[in-house]
């Protein structure tokens, strides 16, 4: 609650998707797949391209390369809604996407 009053949390625009409350994007040619989980609570899972994330480890400034970003429903304000908007806007973006040369990182 903290957070989202600061004006900081998980959204997406027109480069990509803000993946914590520290504002790191992943952006829209860097993401493999985006996929629901079920386990111990609702979670939307953003997987990178594993050609980028050694990119995307650089840029956010992590030791280690990411495997996926996890968007825990409890952290957010009507999550079913947002996990299926963010799927539509993937899916728009992946089409233009692959309609031209798959951007490399």
């Amino acid at each position: 609650m903290k957070k989202r009053r600061e004006g900081k949390g998980y959204y997406w625009d027109e480069e990509g998707v803000v993946v914590n409350f520290n504002g790191n994007k992943v952006y829209w040619n860097e993401i493999e797949k985006i996929e629901f989980l079920n386990r111990r609570g609702k979670t939307t899972i953003i997987y990178p391209l594993y050609n980028c994330q050694e990119t995307i480890m650089k840029r956010h400034k992590k030791s280690y390369p990411p495997k996926g970003y996890a968007i825990v429903w409890f952290d957010i304000e009507e999550p079913r809604e947002f996990h299926t908007n963010l799927i539509r806007a993937w899916n728009r973006k992946k089409s233009f996407r692959d309609d031209f040369d798959k951007t490399s990182c």
